[in-house]
């Protein structure tokens, strides 16, 4: 099965990231193609040797940026859903995790 996995970002080292990190190693060794989808993805601050056994993409761009800045890049994913919604079509199973996640698959299973 296909799964993409939404997420706001892997920025730090939290337990939000962890449970996606988690789920995606998980579903990986049950056979399934895993890939997450995040705002921005910081490779040295989010657990480094764990983040590079997934496969992680952005959703736009790498949006790695200060706090501030981050609250306008959930609203920024969130508008502009309808042109990330074609990059996830291909998928068996959409789990998401914290916003912009819920904009993004609502906009890829109306389609």
């Amino acid at each position: 099965m296909k799964i993409a996995i939404l997420h706001s970002a892997f920025t730090e080292s939290g337990g939000a990231e962890r449970v996606v990190i988690s789920q995606a190693k998980c579903l990986e060794v049950l056979g399934h193609q895993v890939t997450c989808y995040v705002n921005s993805v910081n490779r040295k601050k989010c657990f480094p040797g764990e983040i590079a056994d997934i496969h992680i993409e952005t959703y736009l761009f790498n949006m790695a940026m200060p706090k501030l800045e981050y609250i306008t890049a959930i609203y920024l994913i969130s508008l502009m859903a309808p042109i990330i919604a074609p990059k996830l079509k291909g998928y068996d199973c959409v789990i998401c995790h914290h916003q912009p996640s819920p904009s993004v698959a609502y906009q890829v299973f109306r389609k």
